[in-house]
């Protein structure tokens, strides 16, 4: 008899157990087992990968396995350009019948060892990224890794409206928290934009919270809607930590309308 066996495209090891009967009554059952290892020519192990929650600005690390499966040797692999990832390539020794992150049998095998530091806007994210790994001559299988972004400060609200009057100072509080280390002995550089309208300070720090007052200074020269921003800085560092864009909408304190 002819018996087909189609393994498909996607990397695994396949088992399928075919029972052949024989027509006569007293004659056993025989058992065909099919082994497979479908790998592509450049095989990615693990295919995916999660990097959990990471801070920006900050690195997650994570390795992963390329193996050559064709019929040719290669001198080295090479990973493709991804913003924010930094890559060290390394030979990975491989023993003929023996495996390579549970794959069998591959020609050679190299291990990579990964460095992603994302840079998002304020909030959280769901991130996602394919990093293209090339081998040979024309060999191309991207990595899939996701993240979650967890920015170190965030404010709540994450954007400030303020109804200022064109006459004197109006003040607004709003909270900021942070990601992870106490905001009590946390020092700050604050710089606001426009520097003649808008200017901020910390005023009460609790544990991981802190109160930051936006003070505007409006005059009758005030355009009726006004943009700028508060940013929080490491001292001494040009990072920003945080970056909270300001509206400023002016009202005529005698008509109490907007101007």
């Amino acid at each position: 008899f002819t018996l087909n066996y189609r393994s498909g495209t996607k990397p695994k090891n396949d088992r399928v157990v075919v029972k052949i009967r024989f027509i006569e009554a007293d004659a056993p059952i025989a058992h065909l087992v099919i082994e497979a290892h479908i790998r592509p020519d450049l095989n990615i192990s693990p295919p995916e990968l999660s990097l959990g929650t990471i801070t920006s600005g900050k690195p997650g690390t994570f390795d992963f396995i390329a193996e050559n499966y064709s019929s040719a040797e290669w001198n080295s692999i090479s990973v493709g350009e991804v913003e924010g990832l930094s890559c060290e390539i390394t030979p990975v020794a491989v023993i003929r019948g023996s495996t390579v992150k549970g794959n069998s049998e591959c020609r050679q095998a190299w291990k990579v060892a990964a460095r992603f530091t994302p840079q998002e806007e304020q909030g959280t994210a769901d991130g996602l990224f394919s990093i293209p790994i090339h081998g040979g001559d024309s060999a191309v299988t991207p990595l899939i890794v996701t993240y979650r972004l967890e920015r170190p400060l965030i404010s709540i609200p994450p954007r400030c409206t303020i109804s200022a009057t064109t006459r004197g100072e109006t003040e607004k509080r709003i909270t900021i928290v942070a990601a992870t280390a106490e905001l009590a002995a946390t020092a700050f550089e604050i710089t606001a934009s426009p520097t003649n309208l808008i200017s901020a300070r910390i005023i009460e720090r609790r544990g991981k919270f802190a109160d930051l007052i936006i003070t505007v200074v409006g005059d009758e020269t005030m355009d009726k809607e006004v943009s700028g921003s508060v940013e929080l800085r490491d001292p001494g560092s040009p990072k920003t930590l945080l970056t909270i864009p300001i509206e400023c909408r002016f009202m005529d304190t005698q008509t109490a309308t907007p101007k």
